[in-house]
């Protein structure tokens, strides 16, 4: 079977705590828009891990403790 391209999702949710260490402190609010690649939330300690997007789209809501929601957008740019 030959590869096919998936569809965009509707909506992207980025999880702010990533493994056992602390939760990524984000850097966007809602209503921000963001490209494939923007900074959504910088590590938050030692053992931390910095979270890009991985579409392009408007920021629909930000939880501090638990995700960042992205609302992807048909055009994805980087």
């Amino acid at each position: 079977m030959a590869t096919q391209v998936a569809p965009l999702p509707k909506q992207a949710i980025f999880p702010l705590g990533q493994h056992i260490g602390a939760p990524a402190k984000p850097v966007v609010a809602k209503g921000d828009k963001v490209k494939v690649g923007t900074l959504i939330a910088e590590a938050g300690g030692f053992v931390s891990a910095p979270i890009y997007s991985s579409v392009s789209g408007t920021v629909f809501k930000v939880d501090t403790s638990i995700d960042a929601t992205v609302i992807a957008s048909n055009l994805q740019t980087f």
